[in-house]
């Protein structure tokens, strides 16, 4: 699915898509295939939750339920590890001489029962996710979880936050992160089926109207924040640091280590004026695009 993408973004969706080689983040496990754009997948009967407002959202584009292999593939971990320390323990305790009184079968279930305290909690943390999907419309998307839902309007996203992983050429972790303006915050990752096309619609239906936003506040002299950084009519700010649209060279994502970052130089300088993981560095394709423009007119 799409939700229209101006032909404006080209230079930031090109150096964007440069960062996707390696985000730096590490994680185990494998990705999901990727699926087509505007395919519906659930898991259960359509979106019919009468709890929900959806005038606002508009009309209903797919759904993405929960339990990815990668899901499974830690469900499955969890049980086996849990098993596993069943059986020790059985094996323990079956094998202590009743001679030697309850002490010993005493104290290895209390050691074996802590060792299991965390792999139990996270076991039932994975299997109630298994009932969350994610409804995505035009105008938002709602998180269902078990037992509450998360509405979040494209219009309300503050922050938009994305890593990737890219392991021997294929993708092994995807995680996406939405602030709104009231304060909210939203997670999704590799759990999901299908992430990397839920992650690309987000994207594609979140940036124009992060950008329509940006533009409006510049239109009226105010700076926009991207985290510390902040973009004004006149230049950048990063704290007490500022530049003007005449010294900023074009920034440029560069590899660093194990990922990648956003790197602003002034121009004629190879010394850094600002640099940032692509993973900590929110709404890239934004800023890209509105720095592409300022920084022509600026010269």
């Amino acid at each position: 699915m799409s939700c229209g993408r101006p032909a404006a973004w080209k230079r930031a969706s090109d150096l964007f898509n440069a960062a996707a080689i390696a985000f730096h983040e590490a994680s185990i496990g494998f990705g999901d295939s990727r699926l087509p754009e505007g395919k519906l997948m659930a898991s259960g009967p359509p979106f019919d939750d009468s709890s929900i407002d959806t005038s606002k959202l508009g009309s209903l584009r797919a759904e993405y339920p929960a339990g990815s292999f990668r899901h499974k593939l830690a469900i499955g971990a969890a049980a086996t590890f849990i098993l596993l320390l069943a059986g020790v323990a059985a094996f323990i305790i079956l094998r202590n001489d009743p001679r030697d009184g309850p002490n010993g079968r005493l104290l290895a279930t209390a050691f074996f029962g802590f060792l299991m305290i965390l792999p139990l909690i996270g076991l039932v943390v994975l299997v109630r996710r298994l009932t969350w999907r994610v409804s995505l419309f035009a105008n938002g998307l709602v998180l269902h979880k078990k037992n509450s839902v998360q509405v979040v309007l494209w219009e309300d996203v503050k922050y938009l936050y994305e890593k990737r992983l890219i392991q021997y050429g294929a993708e092994t972790d995807h995680t996406i992160r939405i602030e709104t303006d009231g304060g909210d915050r939203l997670r999704l990752d590799a759990l999901f089926q299908a992430i990397t096309p839920l992650a690309d619609a987000i994207r594609q239906c979140s940036n124009p109207v992060l950008l329509a936003k940006a533009k409006r506040k510049l239109q009226n002299g105010e700076p926009v924040s991207f985290g510390p950084l902040k973009l004004a009519p006149d230049g950048l700010e990063n704290g007490k640091h500022k530049i003007s649209w005449t010294e900023v060279e074009a920034p440029n994502i560069e590899k660093k280590g194990p990922g990648h970052h956003l790197v602003i130089r002034k121009s004629g300088k190879r010394s850094q004026w600002y640099s940032c993981p692509i993973p900590d560095f929110p709404n890239i394709e934004v800023f890209l695009t509105l720095v592409s423009g300022l920084a022509q007119v600026g010269k």
